[in-house]
């Protein structure tokens, strides 16, 4: 039988390496294996466990053993690469190590355009961007920083694009550039910086008028438009004059109100001040007509009735603040020509004639107007009668108030008894005239007193009335204070007091209180009891230039201070039937608190009896009613009652025990050991000093008997040998005692 010969294979041992890596997504990579010298057979390549391409075919080149694969399929990332020789009958199979392949994304370009590189604000651009051919993804477009939008890139005709079109863009210069997502095969890229030049847009402004024909006085209201999204704010002006302060843009627009333009023809226009977007310029012109306010006229006569060659007084009044002059007519022929003056609001003039025939006059008043008033004429005509006169007539006076403030007014008042108009003239330290009610002015400073006239000259039927005067003086006013409306007693305040003229003011304390001084500050000290507290103040006359003042007085009610009781030494919260504890308490006010020094009552009721003044021993009086201690405290004239307090003990029934105590010196109470006919004596006491109750135990009637002696003892007698058995009871109180332990002592009877 022929032998057999076993053939060993050799083991291998594969390699691999890349031509390139990492390398670029879609470039070709060369994967390159080697093995054992001279083996034959195939290496597979590997992605993972999926296969690259088909095998490649080992050759020997000078020693070296090996075959190649191109690949350009590899996707973007990390491939695990290994290569598995397959073997031959003289070598064994073998796997390389894994290689890492890298694959990269391919660098991409990026550049923009825009479709108008100066453009106006407001106008729309257009930018472009254009990335490597076929790329795909993104592109978002910046000023500077701050995105301005962002498109889908897409290929045309082989250039790869997309657009974003703004009209956002604020005046000035911008640094636009383009930034490329990237995508699987293209890398994201930022174009160059493109300059976007932004000019300002004209910010011509439109100017409107609430009321473009208008009367003087009259409110007018003009607004400014302006384009949209201009800011700052816009100055209106008539002519070259300014109208107002500039207003602030909201939205698009601003207005000024204003009641200031005079009568006549304005030319109204609006100045945008610009911002970063608009220029500043000026609307067109808006013609704004001022009409003349309408007048009335009126006139009243001194007298309506006059004797011939009496001075008769025309006085005219016209719409306030009108000016220049009015002509006083008798018919169609001119009695006289005033200028108009306005005073405390009221326009008027007046024209003064004694050459009016006897008769009836036609009486009429005409303004003649000015730039922005209307001319305008009384209407109706005053009948103005020059009549002789010999029926007498008098003058009532409606009495005027005896004192008024310095500076301060009164309406002085009279009516004649003819019903004929009352001339009334303030002198003195007053001023004021007219006729049947005026209103007279005290002056500002004088001694003396304000003097008003009332007369009557009578008229053709009417003789002069009896000439009548009132008198008012003058007084300074004084204005107190820092008196409060309470006070407790004891306490103080600073009372102070200005006067209308300066003059010093004198204050004092009386009542409830003491103390003086002047105005600048008096202390008043408040007594120690309640009452009402009155404070006067006077100001005497400097002699030079102000009377004095009337007196005034100001009130502050003394009331007493609060107080409160504080307990110290609290009531326990349970205490057994004739148990004792000690209760404290004190006066308090304020915060922090303080003592008021008064004495606080204790009282104990209910389950407790006990009373003190800030301390008391209460003793508990039931074993089952609580125990209520009250505190109080009424208080005097500085301190009101305090609010009265309580507190709750509970009761509880209290337990005793039985002492039996000695009674005979030398003798044991009672003996252990007695004869036939002995008598000896026990007693006993309880712990709660009830009665205790002493008997001979049922058991032992036969051996010994017992007597009360009366005094807290008792006497036992033995009669036959046994033993004697005394029982010790206190049976208790109901609800407040405990019923005590039997004690028993026995003794031995021979």
């Amino acid at each position: 039988m022929a032998a057999l010969q076993t053939i060993v294979l050799t083991k291998t041992a594969t390699t691999m390496f890349s031509s390139a890596n990492p390398s670029v997504l879609g470039s070709s990579v060369t994967f390159t294996a080697t093995t054992t010298t001279n083996a034959t057979g195939t290496v597979q390549f590997k992605a993972g466990n999926a296969a690259l391409g088909s095998p490649c075919t080992l050759g020997t080149v000078l020693g070296f053993t090996s075959c190649s694969i191109n690949v350009t399929s590899l996707p973007s990332g990390s491939s695990s690469i290994t290569a598995v020789y397959s073997g031959d009958t003289n070598y064994t199979t073998s796997t390389s190590s894994a290689l890492t392949q890298n694959v990269v994304a391919a660098g991409s370009t990026t550049s923009v355009v825009s479709s108008l590189s100066t453009s106006t604000y407001g106008t729309q651009v257009t930018f472009t961007a254009t990335v490597s051919t076929n790329a795909t993804g993104t592109v978002t477009f910046k000023d500077g920083v701050n995105p301005i939008g962002g498109c889908t890139v897409a290929t045309l005709a082989s250039v790869s694009s997309c657009q974003v079109s703004t009209s956002a863009l604020t005046g000035g210069a911008h640094s636009i550039t383009a930034v490329y997502s990237g995508d699987a095969s293209y890398a994201t890229s930022t174009s160059s910086v493109l300059t976007q030049t932004v000019t300002q847009a004209t910010g011509t402004p439109s100017v409107a008028s609430s009321l473009p024909t208008s009367t003087y006085g009259t409110p007018v209201t003009f607004t400014a438009t302006v384009p949209t999204g201009a800011t700052g704010t816009v100055s209106f002006k008539d002519g070259t004059s300014a109208l107002g302060t500039p207003c602030t843009i909201v939205g698009t627009s601003c207005a000024i109100t204003t009641s200031a333009l005079t009568g006549g023809a304005h030319s109204i226009t609006a100045v945008y001040s610009g911002d970063t977007n608009y220029t500043t310029s000026t609307s067109s012109v808006l013609a704004q007509t001022v009409n003349k306010a309408a007048t009335t006229t009126g006139v009243m006569s001194s007298g309506l009735q006059a004797a011939p060659g009496q001075a008769v007084t025309f006085t005219v009044t016209v719409t306030t603040n009108a000016t220049g002059t009015v002509n006083v007519n008798d018919g169609g022929t001119l009695v006289g020509t005033c200028t108009l003056a306005t005073a405390s609001s009221v326009t008027s003039c007046g024209v003064t004639t004694t050459t009016l025939a006897i008769g009836t006059h036609s009486i009429t008043a005409t303004y003649v107007g000015d730039t922005n008033y209307a001319t305008s004429t009384s209407n109706p005509a005053l009948s103005e009668q020059i009549l002789w006169s010999n029926t007498p007539q008098t003058i009532t006076v409606t009495a005027p108030p005896a004192t008024v403030g310095y500076g301060g007014t009164f309406t002085a008042s009279a009516t004649a008894s003819s019903t004929l108009s009352v001339s009334i003239t303030a002198s003195g330290t007053c001023t004021g005239s007219g006729f049947n009610a005026v209103v007279v002015t005290i002056a500002a400073s004088g001694l003396g007193n304000c003097v008003v006239t009332y007369t009557q000259v009578g008229n053709a039927t009417y003789a002069p009335a009896p000439t009548q005067t009132s008198t008012t003086r003058p007084a300074t006013i004084i204005t107190p204070g820092g008196v409060p409306a309470s006070s407790a007693p004891g306490a103080s305040f600073v009372a102070t007091a200005t006067s209308s003229t300066g003059l010093s003011v004198a204050i004092s304390g009386s009542g409830a209180c003491t103390g003086s001084g002047d105005g600048t500050g008096a202390t008043i000290y408040v007594n120690g009891n309640a009452g009402i507290c009155t404070v006067t103040y006077d100001a005497t006359s400097d002699g030079v230039s102000y009377n004095g003042a009337p007196t005034v007085t100001t009130t502050t009610t003394v009331t007493t201070t609060t107080q409160s009781i504080t307990v110290i030494s609290p009531a326990p919260a349970s205490a057994a039937f004739g148990a004792s504890f000690s209760v404290d308490a004190t006066s308090v006010t304020g915060a922090p608190p303080v003592s008021t020094g008064l004495d606080v009552s204790i009282a104990g009721s209910g389950g407790c009896t006990g009373t003190g003044t800030n301390r008391a021993q209460i003793t508990m009086t039931s074993g089952t009613t609580a125990c209520t201690v009250t505190y109080t405290q009424a208080g005097n004239a500085g301190y009101s009652a305090a609010a009265p307090v309580t507190s709750q003990t509970s009761a509880t029934i209290a337990n005793q025990t039985i002492t039996v105590t000695q009674n005979s010196p030398g003798a044991q109470n009672p003996p252990s050991n007695v004869f036939a006919g002995d008598i000896f004596d026990v007693a006993a006491t309880a712990s709660s000093g009830q009665t205790v109750a002493v008997t001979i135990d049922p058991a032992s009637s036969a051996v010994c008997t017992i007597v009360d002696n009366g005094d807290g003892t008792f006497s036992v007698t033995a009669h036959a040998a046994g033993v004697c058995t005394v029982d010790y009871d206190q049976a208790g109180l109901a609800g407040n005692l405990n019923a005590a332990p039997r004690v028993v002592q026995q003794t031995t009877v021979s």
